[in-house]
């Protein structure tokens, strides 16, 4: 009988704001399989769990997840974590989801924080529809095409953007949503939780004069509430 693969949200920030669920799901489990252990590994200490952690991430070999997989079919239960938030939304464990399902191993949700959701639950921004476009591509080409496509769907859309990206990629919206407004948030549940609400060209100055620090989260919408 195989074991069970354990989805489980972690904080995004702020550590309080873990689950009774999640801090039981990671007791019981055999293994945690995590993005980056330096991340992880101080996320257990704090609250007193010793567990075993495998590496699992975007360019893990296919050795990695076949070792994985054979615990689970063995019978071994494991903990599926990212760096922050929920597995699965912009990172590679939606892969070992799928390899898992396919091999008809149980696989069961701990939900919890989601940057996204958080993001999207204080935006004042229209939810439905509400599109997730996740890290856009590297190349200029392949954002043009999501700008275009941000500009014909209706509703509310989002996307993750890293510190080092973060001016670059604002500096192209305003040849797209120079009408759009923006709900712009970094170090959501932190100590310095910064947000930018408005047009674009305010939303543009305020992040050109705050710490560049810590992942974005970035909603806009062409319509009001």
């Amino acid at each position: 009988m195989s074991g069970t693969l354990y989805i489980v949200a972690t904080p995004i920030g702020n550590l309080e704001d873990i689950t009774s669920r999640a801090l039981k799901t990671l007791e019981s489990v055999d293994a945690v399989i995590c993005e980056d252990t330096r991340r992880t590994l101080p996320l257990l200490s704090y609250f007193g769990l010793r567990k075993r952690v495998v590496s699992y991430f975007e360019h893990s070999k296919g050795r990695v997840t076949e070792n994985i997989l054979s615990e689970l079919t063995s019978g071994k239960s494991m903990a599926l974590v990212t760096d922050a938030g929920t597995p699965g939304v912009s990172d590679p464990g939606a892969r070992l989801v799928a390899q898992a399902r396919r091999l008809e191993i149980p696989v069961v949700p701990i939900p919890g924080v989601s940057a996204v959701m958080t993001a999207l639950s204080v935006a004042g921004l229209p939810t439905e529809p509400f599109h997730f476009w996740g890290f856009l591509s590297p190349k200029p080409s392949k954002r043009k095409k999501v700008y275009e496509w941000v500009q014909q769907l209706p509703g509310s859309h989002s996307f993750y953007v890293s510190p080092h990206k973060i001016l670059k990629q604002a500096e192209e919206w305003g040849a797209y949503f120079s009408d759009f407004n923006f709900f712009v948030c970094k170090e959501m549940t932190k100590t310095y939780e910064t947000f930018c609400f408005g047009k674009y060209e305010k939303v543009l100055e305020e992040l050109k004069n705050i710490p560049i620090k810590g992942e974005f989260t970035v909603i806009l919408s062409k319509e009001e509430l």
